[in-house]
């Protein structure tokens, strides 16, 4: 358990500086908890995200992971211990709710 606790901590830290650097924010004031839009990062951002996923961890990333796992945490868990969106994102919308755009376009 230790090693994929390290692992979602290290992936988590990388995540952030990533972001920071995307949005050009101090990577001191991203919260991984926050979901991309709020972090300020675009659609297209996301996307490239996930490219760079793609490369730093030396396999392929589905780029609509950033939307199933709308936040650094969640993503990070995600992709290291494969835990699921019903699990990380709460409550599902109610019947028929739109489902709301996790980033800024």
């Amino acid at each position: 358990m230790t090693d994929s606790v390290d692992g979602v901590s290290e992936l988590r830290a990388w995540l952030i500086e990533e972001v920071a650097r995307r949005t050009a924010t101090d990577p001191r004031r991203v919260d991984p908890a926050l979901p991309f839009s709020a972090l300020g990062l675009t659609s297209r951002g996301a996307a490239e995200l996930t490219g760079a996923l793609e490369v730093h961890m030396g396999r392929p990333v589905p780029t609509l992971l950033a939307w199933q796992y709308p936040s650094i945490d969640t993503l990070a868990r995600h992709l290291v211990t494969g835990a699921h969106p019903a699990a990380a994102a709460g409550p599902a919308p109610a019947a028929g709710a739109p489902a709301e755009e996790p980033f800024r376009r």
